[in-house]
């Protein structure tokens, strides 16, 4: 028989709810066709691409990585906004992701550019 301090502490276990993993702070993330990249940290992000229509709504954004609830596997969105006022979304999953020189990332990003464009590519 169990001590019914150590049931206790096992029922307390399993009725815990599970911590949220925090998400990843730096991402870096890059496509071709058009070729574009993003540079996410703490601080922000940078979209950058040598296709000026890409660029349309700004390079800088300030913004935030959260976990998407209840999806698995765990999957992220940040968002961020440029100082004028345009919006970039960014979903992150971990998925083998090839990039164009042929290297696998561990995560595949789908981009909602402030122009309403969108761009797929790999990060990690």
């Amino acid at each position: 028989m169990f001590p019914k301090s150590a049931l206790a502490a096992v029922l307390v276990a399993v009725a815990a709810p599970v911590a949220a993993q925090a998400p990843p702070t730096n991402f870096t993330c890059a496509g071709s066709e058009p070729f574009w990249s993003l540079a996410i940290n703490r601080e922000g992000a940078r979209f950058d691409s040598p296709n000026e229509e890409l660029l349309k709504g700004g390079s800088a954004f300030v913004g935030r990585m959260s976990a998407v609830a209840n999806h698995k596997p765990l999957t992220y969105a940040w968002r961020g906004r440029s100082t004028g006022n345009t919006d970039l979304v960014a979903l992150l999953m971990p998925q083998q992701c090839m990039q164009p020189n042929g290297e696998a990332a561990p995560y595949r990003v789908w981009i909602s550019l402030p122009d309403g464009a969108a761009v797929t590519g790999c990060c990690r």
